[in-house]
């Protein structure tokens, strides 16, 4: 093995036998893997923080100063709330809002050594509500259906189906969505994905979505996840994750990561 080759590969292999190790210490299986029935009259609450890098570098002109490169750093942060009500073992109800930040910070360098400075900040704020229904519960693929509307208005529709087979969940979602705001945006997209449950504890996420912009020579986004949960609780109604993600468009890659927690079956009624 050639010594650049093995040096990529390296962190690989440490990261296996850790994981390996780690496996002699976590608990066995010990129940079936089960779908999560809603519980009519009780709340799910999720939130999520995350960050995501870009970078990318310019060259222009300028008509005083002449050639220069330009060097962009951009820092975003996300973080969202989400509360889920289940009316009835098939109608639920969504709320939720999601923050952005992002500070992007710009370098100019010209021949002659000068270099220029520049930091801006954007922030965005989106609430949402949602409608979700199971259209056959008793169905081995569960196929649901939601309706969204979020501010900026906005709104789209999602169907959904899931199989499981004890360890394994393969779930498959169609979406659509239109913007009522200038340019009146119109997207396609459909997304795939696998869960793994390692025992009773422990699960794993593999997803990858494509979205399509309907637009003249738009490029669509490629996005692809790995994810990993941990149950702190032995029904499993608390949980906490870790997801690492990266999205392609238009020749460029982002990568990021998010922390997240999860709360399911909240009596409001419990004292």
């Amino acid at each position: 093995m050639k010594p650049k080759r093995f040096t990529r590969v390296l962190p690989l292999l440490l990261l296996l036998a850790f994981g390996l190790a780690l496996a002699q210490f976590l608990p066995e299986p010990v129940d079936p893997l089960k779908r999560p029935e809603p519980e009519p009259g009780k709340l799910t609450f999720s939130a999520s923080f995350g960050y995501t890098p870009a970078t990318h570098t310019a060259f222009g002109l300028d008509e005083t100063r002449g050639p220069y490169t330009e060097q962009t750093a951009v820092h975003g942060f996300s973080a969202d709330l989400a509360l889920g009500y289940a009316l009835t073992k098939t109608f639920s109800l969504g709320i939720g809002i999601t923050g952005a930040l992002s500070y992007t910070q710009t370098l100019r360098t010209y021949t002659d050594e000068t270099q220029t400075y520049q930091d801006t900040t954007a922030t965005e704020l989106t609430p949402r509500i949602a409608l979700a229904y199971r259209l056959a519960p008793d169905h081995p693929l569960d196929p649901s259906a939601s309706l969204s509307l979020a501010y900026p208005w906005a709104a789209s529709a999602a169907f959904s189906v899931s199989f499981l087979r004890d360890p394994t969940v393969l779930s498959l979602s169609l979406e659509a969505s239109h913007g009522f705001d200038p340019p009146y945006p119109t997207t396609l997209g459909a997304s795939i994905g696998a869960g793994f449950l390692a025992n009773d504890r422990v699960s794993y996420r593999l997803s990858a979505a494509l979205s399509q912009p309907i637009a003249y020579a738009t490029p669509p986004v490629l996005t692809a996840a790995f994810g990993a949960d941990l149950s702190l609780d032995p029904e499993g109604r608390q949980s906490v994750s870790l997801t690492l993600q990266a999205s392609f468009a238009g020749g460029e890659a982002r990568a990021g990561l998010s922390f997240g927690f999860q709360a399911r079956g909240v009596d409001l009624d419990a004292k």
